[in-house]
C-alpha cells in the first residue's frame, strides 16, 4: 500500500500514482537534458506503506525557500531489519490562490496532485506555517525523527516556532545549500538509484521534481542540484538530499564512534580508520567516508 500527503490518503496497491495525476502532462516543461533520467527514476517505484513506517526512524529535509509556491519537508527512513530500502515520504503544501494560476498558466497539475492526496492546498495566496506546523507534529507522533535538515538562512523564522511549541531545539541541523554540504549526497542518492535501493512509490510531485533537476559543477568529481539553472521546481530533490546527508553522517558518526569506544575511548588514528573501511573526504562533514 501507498501513503501519501498530509491527510495520509492510504490507496490500494492497484492504484498506481501515475493513474491519479500524469508525472509529466503533454505541455508541463520538462528538463531538455535530465541528470535523472526518467528511467532511472521509475526503475524504484517501489511501494511506500505508510502504516509500516510507524515507530520507526526518519530523518527530515525541510525546504522553505518559497512561501507563495510549493513548500514542504520530506522523511527519509534508512533501510532496517523489516526493509533494505531507503523510504521516502514527502509532504508537499502550496498555497490554493497560485495553485490555480499555476495549473493554468503553466500546465503543472497542482489541483490534480492535490484531489490525489499528494499535495496539501492551503487557503490564499501564501503558504499557513500552521498547515506544515500541524503536519509535522501529526508525523512526529507516528515516527521517530532523529533530526531535521534545514536551510540556516530561510528556516530561522519558522525554526523558532516550532522550538516554542515544543519541538526539541537539538533536533534541528543546519545543513549548508553550497558544494561542501551538498556534494556527497548528492553523488549518494545517483548511487541509490543505481543500485536500486531507494522506494519513492511513483509519488508524481517528486517524479515531475526529479525530472526538473539539473546540476551544477565545482570542479572533478563535485557538483550539487541548481535552483537557478533547473526550468522548474525541484525543491523535492533537494529535500531528499538534505535528509540522505544527515541519514549518512549520523551512521558514519556511529561507526565511528564504535571504533573509539572499542579502543579504549582512545581516538583512532587516521591509519586504523583507513585499515577499517574509512578514507578521509574533506568533503563530509565528519572528515571521512566508509568505502562502498
Amino acid at each position: 500500500m501507498i501513503g501519501y500527503g498530509a491527510a495520509a490518503a492510504v490507496l490500494p496497491v492497484s492504484v498506481v500514482a501515475a493513474d491519479i495525476a500524469p508525472a509529466v502532462p503533454v505541455n508541463m516543461a520538462e528538463q531538455t537534458v535530465r541528470w535523472l533520467p526518467a528511467d532511472l527514476w521509475n526503475s524504484c517505484n517501489c511501494c511506500v506503506d505508510e502504516e509500516k513506517l510507524k515507530g520507526k526512524q526518519c530523518f527530515v529535509g525541510f525546504d522553505l525557500m518559497n512561501w507563495t509556491d510549493i513548500a514542504g519537508y520530506l522523511m527519509l527512513f534508512p533501510p532496517d531489519d523489516d526493509c533494505g530500502l531507503w523510504r521516502v515520504l514527502p509532504r508537499f503544501f502550496i498555497p490554493r490562490d497560485n495553485a490555480e494560476k499555476r495549473e493554468n498558466c503553466d500546465k503543472v497539475p497542482y489541483l490534480k496532485w492535490a484531489r490525489g492526496g499528494f499535495i496539501t492546498l492551503t487557503e490564499g495566496n501564501v503558504i499557513d506555517h500552521d498547515a506544515i506546523k500541524e503536519s509535522l507534529w501529526s508525523d512526529a507522533g507516528k515516527f521517530e525523527i532523529v533530526d531535521i535538515a534545514i536551510d540556516r538562512w530561510e528556516f530561522k523564522f519558522f525554526c523558532k516556532i516550532l522550538i516554542a511549541e515544543g519541538i526539541d531545539k537539538e533536533k534541528f541541523v543546519a545543513f549548508g545549500q553550497g558544494f561542501y554540504g551538498m556534494s556527497a549526497p548528492t553523488k549518494e542518492l545517483k548511487k541509490l538509484l543505481l543500485v536500486k535501493k531507494l522506494a519513492h512509490g511513483g509519488h508524481p510531485v517528486l517524479k515531475w521534481m526529479a525530472g526538473n533537476v539539473t546540476v551544477e559543477t565545482a570542479g572533478p568529481g563535485v557538483i550539487k542540484p541548481s535552483r537557478t539553472k533547473s526550468k522548474e521546481k525541484i525543491n523535492g530533490i533537494i529535500m531528499l538530499i538534505m535528509a540522505l546527508g544527515r541519514a549518512k553522517t549520523v551512521d558514519l558518526k556511529s561507526q565511528i564512534e564504535a571504533m573509539v569506544s572499542a579502543n579504549g575511548g582512545f581516538m583512532v588514528t587516521d591509519e586504523a580508520l583507513k585499515k577499517n573501511g574509512f578514507v578521509a573526504d574533506k568533503t563530509q562533514i565528519c572528515g571521512y567516508r566508509a568505502v562502498s
